[in-house]
């Protein structure tokens, strides 16, 4: 059996991660990037805003997915990561939760039941 270790330290799984989640890494950079482009190109066209947006954008989005891939960085603020990254998955998802409280096995049979879905194993 694979561990979650070995399966999320694939490399062929990393870049599909990045394709799944890449969208929330620059949605969380969209506000910060475009705060810095307003107050730095004020006088600008919109469309040279936009154009520099972008490239901002992308030099930014760029950078983020390099100092993740560095583990001396990444392990500095790993336990903070981590943390409110289980924060926010608990908000979404109320399996997780139930799993860190300890009552997984419950919910699975409260969900089981609720959609008439028989136990397996």
């Amino acid at each position: 059996m694979t561990t979650a270790a070995e399966f999320f330290g694939d490399p062929e799984v990393l870049d599909e991660l990045v394709v799944l989640y890449g969208a929330d890494v620059v949605s969380a950079l969209v506000p910060a990037v475009m705060g810095m482009l307003v107050v730095r190109e004020a006088t600008a066209s919109m469309d040279e805003k936009q154009r520099i947006f972008r490239t901002d954008l992308r030099y930014a989005t760029l950078a983020v997915f390099r100092w993740i891939g560095d583990p001396a960085k990444m392990d500095r603020y790993l336990d903070q990561i981590m943390n409110e990254g289980i924060d926010t998955a608990q908000k979404k998802f109320p399996a997780v939760t139930a799993f860190l409280d300890g009552r997984f096995d419950q919910f699975f049979q409260e969900i089981c039941a609720a959609f008439h879905i028989p136990e397996s194993g």
